[in-house]
């Protein structure tokens, strides 16, 4: 290559908690191909998710800028600091977004500063984009808070918004069918077989129908607290091609004819496509952009790691649930424990919590796997001495602490403590103790690359002398989407290096999670954050209270006194 600036390939991980990896310290041998890269990677031990969710997430990690700055989540990038595409594309580099997720795209705001992007997620997310920024309207509408005109306007936009990001997806869909067909078979927005031209006259009626009668189209399709499968995608399944539709009758009949024998068998058969592009399909994605990079250009990519969400799929395509027994195995479980088991909504008992943590693991080993494609990968295509790699967890998980599965906006620190480590040429072995957060993403990156960070980001770089000087992390979130200020409780959590504060101003009527009160967590005495020990006189409650009312004080959407007493309390 001709140039001499590092191609950086920066890997997001859905759902990636910093406890589960060995590289980490963990026992079972879940990430072997980043032990083997640990001598040649800096890794952060304290690093902080500033919100437990994917959307709440990016744009701290993208912009380097706080979850509900800006008016919060809601809005992706928009109105906020430059993104790292934006600032990597002003310094010469070449920018791809190879985005899984539907909250992390152009109709968000990230589209600044790309080159490239592709659209890998699938329709029906797309559509629940929706539902999340008008759950809160639809749900004083139908307590009897607002009127129907008050909804109107609310909605109206953001439906025919909507719209507009549907079409744009189509008429994507059309211009990548080949590519599709090629890379990504069996991924979602391929498999499902959609007629994207008919699904495009569906968009234009819909677009009418608003168009003319905007209160009648709501009553028609919203009348409840908003589903997507409820808005369009009822008539949507029936908008596919003939090719699926043959597809999906022939599978019905197998699945029939199976489920009299194997009733588990034939339940993992319907599941075999997953519902995001697998792993190793995306890593050789990745692999593919890089190499038909220009020598005279150094790149940036992006993508999206989904395998470790629930329910766990470890496994490649097709039929990746085949796999699953192999990676168990690797890990030292029974290998016949039912991939199928983190479909239900819950395990029913202990035995079955054990199988869920199991099988979390398993999709673990799996994506470390495809990491190790990748590495070989650039080795291969004479890349490995010129980019580095750099890899996140966007948010942690529960797996039955506190009662939950998933992660749900909880500022647990099993769903906040994150990993984040950056592989490379000329990396010493360097791990990093300070708290760190996803504000230092972005300017960590920069300085690794010889790139100057935006004068606005929050967040400095990772090696930067300053992040020793930190006492605590703060988090800051709503109870899910959207972030409406005048009608929603705000969530906060502080990390410091001996207690785990979350304190809410009430608990959200939608969170049939949380406690009414606030938390207060040993981490040392209590790493699994099961004892609650709030006293409001506990110096960490004081001091955290402090620290919260502070960054209360500096959103502009609160008055005062949504703050002050909790100020002279912390004084």
């Amino acid at each position: 290559m001709s140039h001499n600036r590092p191609n950086i390939i920066f890997i997001s991980i859905d759902a990636l908690r910093h406890d589960r990896l060995s590289v980490n310290g963990y026992a079972r041998p879940t990430t072997p191909t980043l032990e083997r890269l640990a001598g040649r990677s800096l890794i952060c031990d304290n690093q902080f998710a500033l919100n437990a969710s994917t959307m709440g997430a990016f744009p701290t990690i993208m912009c380097s800028s706080r979850p509900l700055s800006n008016g919060g989540f809601d809005h992706g990038a928009d109105n906020r600091p430059p993104s790292i595409f934006a600032q990597f594309h002003a310094a010469g580099y070449r920018t791809h977004m190879l985005s899984t997720v539907h909250w992390v795209n152009r109709f968000f705001g990230y589209g600044n500063g790309l080159d490239a992007e592709e659209m890998l997620f699938s329709l029906g997310s797309l559509i629940g984009t929706a539902g999340a920024l008008t759950r809160t309207t639809l749900e004083r509408f139908n307590s009897g808070a607002l009127t129907a005109d008050d909804v109107s306007r609310h909605i109206a936009p953001i439906v025919s918004a909507s719209l507009d990001r549907l079409e744009a997806f189509a008429a994507e869909r059309q211009a990548r069918a080949r590519e599709d067909r090629l890379n990504f078979r069996f991924a979602p927005f391929f498999a499902d077989g959609f007629d994207y031209e008919r699904i495009l006259g569906s968009v234009r009626a819909h677009r009418k129908m608003m168009a003319d009668d905007p209160d009648g189209y709501i009553a028609r399709y919203m009348p409840e607290p908003f589903r997507a499968d409820g808005w369009l995608m009822h008539e949507w399944r029936r908008q596919r091609t003939p090719h699926r539709i043959a597809e999906e009758v022939a599978e019905r009949v197998i699945g029939t004819v199976t489920g009299a024998v194997d009733p588990g068998r034939a339940f993992l058969r319907r599941q075999r496509y997953k519902r995001y592009p697998d792993a190793e399909a995306l890593v050789r994605h990745v692999l593919a952009k890089a190499s038909e990079a220009p020598d005279d250009q150094p790149f940036m990519i992006w993508t999206h790691l989904f395998d470790c969400h629930l329910p766990y799929c470890a496994g490649s395509h097709p039929n990746w649930y085949r796999n699953t027994a192999t990676h168990l195995k690797a890990l030292g479980y029974d290998p016949t424990i039912d991939p199928g088991a983190t479909f239900a909504r819950a395990p029913a008992d202990e035995a079955g919590r054990q199988h869920w943590s199991a099988l979390y693991d398993a999709s673990v080993h799996f994506i470390d796997g495809a990491l190790d494609q990748l590495v070989r990968g650039l080795k291969a295509a004479g890349l490995e001495d010129n980019t580095l790699i750099a890899i996140c967890g966007d948010h942690g998980e529960e797996l039955g602490e506190n009662g939950d599965y998933g992660h749900h906006f909880r500022l647990y620190g099993y769903n906040t403590h994150v990993p984040f480590l950056v592989i490379g040429p000329g990396m010493d072995a360097q791990r990093i103790g300070a708290f760190t957060s996803h504000l230092d993403l972005a300017p960590t990156l920069a300085e690794l690359a010889g790139v100057a960070p935006a004068a606005d980001w929050e967040g400095v770089s990772v090696m930067d002398g300053q992040v020793e000087d930190r006492d605590h992390v703060l988090m800051e979130t709503f109870f899910g989407s959207p972030c409406d200020f005048d009608n929603r409780p705000l969530y906060f959590a502080v990390r410091t290096r001996g207690f785990h504060l979350m304190w809410k101003e009430r608990r959200d009527p939608t969170d049939h999670l949380s406690p009414d009160g606030n938390q207060l967590y040993d981490v040392h005495a209590d790493p699994g954050q099961t004892h609650n020990i709030y006293d409001e006189s506990h110096p960490a409650v004081v001091a955290g209270k402090r620290i919260i009312a502070r960054r209360m004080s500096e959103l502009p959407e609160l008055g005062r006194a949504r703050f002050s007493g909790l100020a002279e309390a912390g004084a």
